[in-house]
């Protein structure tokens, strides 16, 4: 390469800026140890503290190669861009910075972080596109977001594929999802996170394991096709859609619906669409049209077309009340009960004592028995 084609300039030749036109029509600071123009290829290369100020992003790092024709640059080793506006840094081994579509395409393992918010981002690849306010994070991504400074809303979060909006905000995750936040764990396919509204929704083989008190006993098991889960400490709630299941830890008791909220501070539990009522301790099965369950005072309650199987009988209502510690079960509204064999009986209110033969009838009791 001829001396006119390249040329070599060490830091006293050039204390000044050099300016190029970028690809927004603005001009292109640059800073460093060395430069070597290339006018043949129209490039310009940046060694030793290399420094590039494309509008508010600063590019910094060993060697940086500024592509004046295709208004590009590729950065290399120790590279740090950083957007004052929007406070976010990206680091890594590897950057290719697109200037004229204000795509950043970062290789190598990098990290993305958002300082205000205390948000980290790793990824094989990660591609931030200015204009759109969204950045891609892609292969093994790992997500972690401190605790504030009222000491909540930490989270970690893993996944192949990461989608971020709003400067990082607002968060997709794609395939073999896993989120860990105070009190719950989460897996599915698919999992949106929004920062500031607390709010965590699950899509897709959904299962959450929630545990309360500082000695992290589990609570639950809650499986559906979809969860929403709000963990704001002031109002935190579970909504679950569609073959839902939740498991209760202390007595494996299962409850199953189409619909469920769940707000684990009460420990208040309301499903509906087709619920349904498991203790494999008492060997009670219970449906309704919806169930209430109210974990501190160990009570269920079932209210509207209430079925139970017990063994040989079977009873309907229109309320029942299953004291879960007791495993009692109190039958209202025009209770009756069939035997097998054809035995009817009806009665004002009517007990059923899990793991016992027999109930209790209590106030204008009738009936029939098929065989006396």
């Amino acid at each position: 390469m001829s001396g006119s084609e390249s040329r070599r300039h060490r830091p006293a030749l050039w204390a000044l800026a050099l300016l190029l036109a970028g690809g927004r029509g603005e001009p292109i600071r640059f800073a460093g140890g060395q430069l070597v123009l290339d006018q043949r290829r129209d490039t310009a290369t940046l060694t030793g503290a290399a420094r590039v100020l494309s509008g508010e992003n600063t590019l910094t790092a060993r060697r940086i190669v500024v592509y004046q024709r295709e208004h590009y640059m590729v950065a290399e080793g120790d590279v740090v861009l950083v957007d004052p506006v929007k406070k976010t840094r990206l680091s890594g081994n590897r950057i290719h910075y697109d200037n004229a579509a204000e795509i950043a395409t970062a290789t190598e393992r990098p990290t993305l972080t958002k300082e205000d918010e205390r948000i980290t981002v790793e990824a094989e690849v990660i591609r931030g596109y200015t204009k759109q306010d969204r950045a891609v994070a892609l292969t093994n991504v790992v997500i972690h977001k401190l605790a504030g400074s009222n000491g909540a809303g930490a989270m970690s979060s893993w996944s192949d594929t990461g989608e971020f909006f709003q400067n990082l905000s607002t968060l997709v995750l794609e395939r073999r999802c896993r989120i860990e936040t105070e009190n719950a764990h989460a897996w599915c396919e698919r999992a949106r996170v929004v920062h500031g509204q607390e709010t965590l929704t699950a899509e897709s083989n959904v299962h959450i394991l929630q545990w309360e008190g500082t000695n992290r006993s589990l609570t639950n098991n809650l499986w559906a096709l979809r969860v929403r889960y709000d963990y704001d400490r002031t109002n935190r709630q579970f909504l679950a859609w569609t073959n839902v299941v939740l498991l209760d830890g202390s007595d494996g008791s299962r409850l199953t619906g189409g619909f469920l909220r769940h707000r684990p501070d009460s420990r208040y539990t309301y499903v509906k669409d087709r619920p349904a009522f498991r203790s494999t301790r008492d060997g009670l099965d219970l449906q309704a049209d919806l169930f209430e369950r109210f974990e501190y005072s160990d009570l269920l309650y079932a209210k509207g077309n209430v079925k139970i199987t017990d063994g040989e009988e079977t009873a309907w209502a229109s309320m029942a009340v299953h004291h879960k510690k007791e495993g009692l079960t109190v039958l209202y509204g025009a209770p009756r009960v069939e035997r097998i064999g054809g035995s009817v009986l009806h009665a004002e209110r009517i007990s059923m004592k899990s793991g016992q033969r027999g109930f209790r009838m209590e106030g204008q009791i009738r009936g029939k028995f098929a065989e006396f």
